[in-house]
């Protein structure tokens, strides 16, 4: 339960919102961040993506066998560790599901995880609005930047540690799916984002 902690955390800084408080002061927090957002999330339009999947009455994560699934066989030269894992969590009577795989490579890890936001609409919205700012970061502490990504569907943001050598990149595709991928001893926050490239994210596509 401590990593899959993590991997919320790990999924955009304003959705530590929703785990400062407790439920009442959390509500009205979200309900702040949210209003904060230009237009508002309640105002903005859904993708067709979205629209699509409502039609059609998809709206729920996927099982936790289905988004395990997803996860890649092997990524670049980094093979699995360890067993993979799915939890279901509810936040705020919203629910969305987590998998993940850690990964390694010689002395140097990967830890990836997917977070199935179809049934949390709004908690996406919070979780990847970091990425619609534009904002870009470089400092002698850290590295925070919007990447590009072959995908159309996809957005990715990455942040670098400059100390520590970690790198995390983060991807939303189709307005559901949210890919975290961190990775340790990486002088170079360039390799990550090669990496990344490297995904299938066409195993997303028409979910």
């Amino acid at each position: 339960m401590k990593r899959i902690l993590c991997v919320v955390l790990l999924s955009g800084a304003l959705i530590v919102v929703f785990f400062a408080f407790n439920k009442e002061n959390a509500t009205a927090s979200a309900t702040k961040v949210a209003g904060s957002l230009n237009p508002p999330l309640w105002e903005q339009s859904i993708s067709k993506e979205r629209a699509a999947r409502v039609k059609r009455g998809d709206t729920m994560a996927l099982p936790g066998k289905e988004l395990l699934r997803l996860l890649p066989n092997c990524i670049a030269s980094y093979q699995p560790s360890g067993n993979s894992g799915s939890s279901l969590i509810s936040l705020m009577g919203s629910k969305y599901r987590v998998a993940e795989q850690t990964y390694k490579k010689d002395k140097k890890t990967l830890k990836v995880s997917i977070t199935d936001y179809n049934a949390a609409y709004t908690l996406y919205n919070v979780a990847t609005a970091t990425f619609a700012s534009g904002v870009a970061i470089d400092n002698n502490e850290q590295i925070v930047k919007p990447i590009a990504l072959p995908s159309k569907e996809a957005k990715g943001w990455e942040t670098f540690d400059k100390q520590s050598n970690k790198a995390t990149v983060f991807v939303g595709i189709g307005d559901r799916f949210l890919i975290t991928i961190e990775a340790t001893d990486q002088p170079n926050p360039q390799d990550l984002e090669k990496i990344v490239e490297g995904l299938d994210l066409g195993v997303f596509s028409g979910k």
